[in-house]
């Protein structure tokens, strides 16, 4: 009697030892990530013959942390980031974006993204044309010198060029790192001229005597 009780209590205690092991797999397996986050792209601006500015604005990270956002842009529908994109940070809140070196006269789609543990969200997709525009006929002479001579020779001379940069001739302009001068141009933070952006139109003559290889 006592044996087939002591048999008795331990199959009772091997079952009780086997439901929590059963029970915390469980709750392991059904551990979440959450979903998708939360994602809108905003109104494109600026429209440009070669540049647009838009952005996206997320909301919502949705129980797992964002760990990119950015926009996807092409010239078919439904672009993702296996395509072109920018990578503009991580987090929830609102960012905005210059995508350069666009073709002209070009329809182009382009939708904000957001990633986290869940995956990735796109934002509502937008549709704009960029300008029609000569853009191959730029060159220096023509159109970008007067730009410089305008906008940066004042920090940008031959006798003391800031930053080593001189734009105030064809030689120092072509010298120019084409990133650096690209990304000064378009710059929110640090543009160039420093008292802020260029109009947009002048912007995209240097852009398009970059894209052309500064003739």
């Amino acid at each position: 009697m006592k044996n087939t009780l002591l048999i008795t209590t331990v199959i009772l205690i091997l079952s009780i030892i086997s439901c929590k092991k059963e029970n915390n797999q469980s709750n392991n397996n059904n551990t979440s990530t959450g979903t998708v986050p939360t994602v809108s792209t905003l109104s494109v601006s600026g429209i440009g013959t070669v540049s647009v500015i838009s952005g996206g604005n997320i909301t919502s990270e949705n129980g797992s942390a964002i760990t990119a956002v950015g926009l996807c842009w092409g010239t078919s529908p439904n672009p993702t980031t296996l395509g072109t994109h920018s990578n503009n940070g991580a987090g929830i809140g609102t960012f905005t974006y210059q995508i350069t070196s666009l073709s002209p006269n070009t329809t182009y789609f382009i939708r904000a993204y957001a990633t986290n543990g869940a995956g990735t969200a796109y934002g509502n997709e937008i549709s704009f044309q960029t300008l029609q525009d000569s853009c191959s006929l730029r060159t220096y002479t023509n159109s970008v010198k007067k730009v410089f001579d305008d906008y940066c020779i004042g920090c940008h001379l031959t006798s003391s060029p800031a930053g080593g940069v001189d734009l105030s001739n064809y030689s120092g302009a072509i010298a120019t790192n084409t990133a650096y001068l690209q990304g000064r141009i378009t710059s929110t933070v640090t543009p160039m001229p420093p008292t802020g952006l260029m109009a947009q139109n002048e912007i995209d003559k240097i852009l398009c005597w970059i894209q052309n290889g500064r003739p």
